[in-house]
């Protein structure tokens, strides 16, 4: 209990939400109570504590965006708005061109460029979703938007 403070403060810092982190928080200790016989072994109880918050709280955020984003990885079927026949056998082409050519990146590469094209997080909430660092997010969607680029370029 005395880091209760401290570990709600830092869920809070991740969920934006009070009643969310209240939630991780109880979440947290129920696991930590659960595993408490393993405690005595662990040499810094509050990193782990940390870190257990952070791993629910990042738990959390990802359901959520789940739950905003049903599709998950692949991207959603487009409404056709074509006025001709031939144009919508053509982005109905282009859009499962996409798809296998989003199927080429390496995963990393292929989860952060959805979640920022096709959901529309931004960097620092894809950040928070993964637990991947900023600028290892950048690094990612830099790379998975060039490659996409290269790749359909070939065709």
């Amino acid at each position: 209990m005395p880091l209760h403070k401290t570990l709600y403060s830092y869920a809070f810092s991740i969920l934006r939400d009070e009643n969310d982190a209240a939630d991780c928080l109880q979440e947290s200790f129920t696991k930590l109570w659960e595993n408490r016989s393993r405690l005595e072994k662990i040499e810094n109880v509050g990193a782990y504590a940390t870190t257990t918050v952070r791993n629910i709280a990042l738990t959390m955020l990802t359901r959520q965006r789940q739950r905003m984003c049903p599709f998950g990885d692949n991207p959603p079927d487009l409404a056709d708005t074509a006025p001709t026949p031939g144009d919508s056998a053509e982005g109905k082409d282009d859009l499962h061109t996409v798809r296998e050519l989003l199927d080429l990146l390496p995963d990393n590469q292929r989860k952060v460029v959805v979640m920022s094209a096709v959901a529309g997080l931004t960097n620092t909430e894809i950040t928070r979703a993964t637990g991947l660092a900023d600028e290892n997010v950048r690094v990612l969607l830099s790379r998975g938007r060039k490659r996409l680029r290269q790749l359909f370029n070939k065709l």
